[in-house]
């Protein structure tokens, strides 16, 4: 009853502006956009998806805040106008996001912010894929600098994942033509390299139309593949292949780095609105 008696001695055109800019917003350029995200396993929780934090980001704004079971994070002061380029990242203890949005049927990415107004989104988070980058070496056969890469002798590289032998997660090709760094990653638009489960990668040269296996090993006779244990959700297996001409070996540099998140979406930004 004190605050309604301190409202009652206000002028009434005073009290409605108080009021009214209590509960909106009421600027027309920007608005307020609530997310409620929760995770694909129905009734799962923060802690059995190894997720310490939550990350929005929105045409250039962002809010990280700690991860709750009830899922809701809360920006104000957003732009108006349509985004697609709405990604929530569920992060881990190492700062790994292994939950997103993106890998959803749904139009997770896609919000309107109404200027003066609140826009709630419902997204869920489901695991991040593992990605693979190649750091390429590629030399000509007297052991000497390539001008550039598209002066190499090998015209692609292909790259097959696998848990074990038998379970195939990934096929894709790294085509050297299309190439504008020494370090890439390996193509995986559907985002299936689940990294719970891979443990192995084979990887060919291809010259002049044919298959050139690549050696992980090259102490001993045999054609050995790219083995380690499974990274887990959102890892970078990061492996570098040396070649002199078309003579090629590698080896598993590291898979405890993170992965790009955004990168084989379609998100292209705001729309004016």
């Amino acid at each position: 009853m004190a605050s309604i008696t301190k409202l009652s001695g206000l002028a009434p055109l005073a009290t409605a502006a108080l009021l009214l800019g209590a509960g909106c917003n009421n600027d027309p350029g920007s608005g307020t956009l609530t997310i409620n995200y929760q995770f694909g396993a129905i009734g799962s929780s923060c802690s059995a998806e190894g997720v310490t934090s939550v990350r929005v980001s929105v045409g250039g704004d962002s809010e990280e805040e700690p991860c709750a079971d009830d899922g809701e994070i809360t920006l104000s002061g957003v732009a108006a106008g349509n985004y697609n380029d709405l990604i929530v990242e569920g992060i881990d203890a190492e700062g790994i996001t292994v939950r997103d949005n993106l890998g959803n049927d749904e139009d997770d990415e896609a919000v309107e912010v109404i200027g003066g107004s609140s826009t709630d989104k419902d997204v869920f988070l489901f695991p991040t894929p593992a990605e693979i980058e190649l750091t390429l070496v590629l030399l000509d056969e007297d052991g000497l600098q390539l001008p550039s890469l598209d002066t190499s002798l090998i015209e692609a590289f292909t790259v097959r994942a696998t848990e074990g032998t038998n379970n195939l997660l990934l096929d894709s090709e790294v085509v050297i033509a299309d190439l504008t760094s020494a370090r890439t990653i390996v193509p995986d638009p559907d985002r299936a390299l689940n990294g719970e489960e891979v443990n192995t990668v084979v990887i060919n040269a291809i010259v002049n139309g044919n298959a050139v296996p690549i050696d992980s090993n090259p102490d001993t006779s045999a054609i050995e593949n790219f083995t380690f244990e499974a990274p887990g959700h959102g890892r970078l297996i990061e492996i570098r292949i040396e070649c002199e001409g078309t003579n090629c070996t590698g080896s598993v540099q590291s898979t405890d780095g993170g992965t790009d998140i955004g990168g084989d979406s379609d998100t292209d930004g705001a729309t004016s609105g």
